[in-house]
Formats: C-alpha cells, sequence, structure tokens
C-alpha cells in the first residue's frame, strides 16, 4: 500500500490564493508606475514642441520687431508651428495670447480645461496647465 506524505502533496489553496495576491498587487502597482510614466512623457512632448514654438516666436521678433500678436498668427497660411494649428499630446490645441513685448503660450493638459499652473508639489497632477511667457517656463513638471 503507497503512502503519501504530507509534504508531497502540493500546495495548499491558502499558499495559492497568498502567491495570486501577492502577483495582484504587484501588477497593480506596475500598472500605475506605467501610466504615470506614460503621462510624464506627454508633458515632456508638449514642453518640446513648446519650446520648438518659442524658437519660431523668436524668429518672428526679429523680423517684425515685435511677437505676433494672435490676429496675425492666425491668418499666417504658411506658418507650421502656429499654435492654433497644433495639437499638444492630449490631442488639445495650444493657446497663444499676447502680442507687441510679450506673449504666452499654454499647453492645457490632460483634460484641456483652463486651470492652475504646476509646481512641484502638484507635478503629478496631470490636467494642471503647462506655461510659458516669452519663451520661458513659468510653470512646469520638472526642469529639462
Amino acid at each position: 500500500m503507497l503512502r503519501y506524505s504530507r509534504s508531497a502533496a502540493g500546495f495548499t489553496l491558502v499558499e495559492i490564493t497568498v502567491a495570486v495576491a501577492i502577483v495582484g498587487i504587484l501588477a497593480g502597482l506596475a500598472i500605475t508606475q506605467g501610466l504615470k510614466a506614460l503621462e510624464r512623457a506627454k508633458q515632456a512632448k508638449a514642453m518640446d514642441d513648446m519650446g520648438d514654438m518659442a524658437k519660431y516666436i523668436a524668429v518672428r521678433l526679429s523680423i517684425l520687431g515685435v511677437y505676433p500678436n494672435p490676429l496675425t498668427i492666425r491668418s499666417c497660411p504658411t506658418c507650421a508651428w502656429v499654435p492654433y494649428e497644433r495639437k499638444d499630446p492630449w490631442g488639445h490645441l495650444y493657446v497663444y495670447s499676447g502680442g507687441g513685448d510679450t506673449y504666452t503660450l499654454t499647453c492645457l493638459g490632460r483634460d484641456g480645461a483652463p486651470s492652475a499652473g504646476i509646481t512641484f508639489a502638484t507635478r503629478d497632477a496631470f490636467d494642471l496647465d503647462i506655461v510659458m511667457k516669452d519663451g520661458q517656463f513659468v510653470n512646469q513638471p520638472f526642469t529639462r
């Protein structure tokens, strides 16, 4: 007659449940961090786009002697950098305002609605605005 010892019987239901729970927790953490990294990459892309637009605005400043106003930007058919025509990584249009001796360029963030600017304490709130004034970021999630 064959006899089996308790140690050779395999895993118990409790042990399997604990292992599945641990794997589930680790997967949840990995997904959360992955989504946060994706949103941070979108913020970085928006900042790069805004930097590119600021360079073109500086070129227009050197040609015109003043920053372009929103009406002249809208009527420029060859200006590929125009914020009214470019969308941020979340699919919303950039907002350009100003003219004369100052301008502001804004990315409205994930929700596409105006909100407060980003501070160090709120850098993980991806709905907040990224704001550039006269070629310098005044509200940004991190230093480029």
